[in-house]
C-alpha cells in the first residue's frame, strides 16, 4: 500500500480507536487534516483522491473505499510527490 493510502486508513482508524488518548489524537487529527489540507492544495477541494479520502473516513472498514481511495493516489501519481509522501510519512508516525 502506498504511504498515502496507509496514513490516512491508519489516521482514521487509530483516530477512533478507543485507547488513544485525547492527546494522541489530537496529534494524528493535526497530522491527518495538514496531509488532507495538502491534498486539497494541489489537486483540489473537489477531486476525486480528496472525496476517496472522506469515504474512508465516513467507513474506515470498508475493503472498497480503501482501494478506491489507493486507486485514486495511483491515479494521480500523489504516491510519486515528495511533499505529500513526507506529509503521510509524518502521519504514520503519529
Amino acid at each position: 500500500m502506498d504511504p498515502i493510502t496507509a496514513a490516512i486508513v491508519v489516521a482514521v482508524a487509530t483516530g477512533v480507536a478507543a485507547g488513544a488518548t485525547d492527546a494522541s489524537k489530537k496529534l494524528i487529527v493535526d497530522a491527518y487534516d495538514a496531509l488532507k489540507a495538502l491534498l486539497k492544495k494541489k489537486f483540489g477541494a473537489e477531486s476525486e483522491i480528496v472525496k476517496a479520502a472522506d469515504c474512508v473516513a465516513a467507513r474506515p472498514d470498508s475493503a472498497s473505499r480503501k482501494e478506491t481511495l489507493k486507486e485514486e493516489v495511483k491515479a494521480a501519481k500523489a504516491d510519486q510527490d515528495a511533499e505529500l509522501v513526507v506529509a503521510a510519512q509524518a502521519l504514520i508516525a503519529q
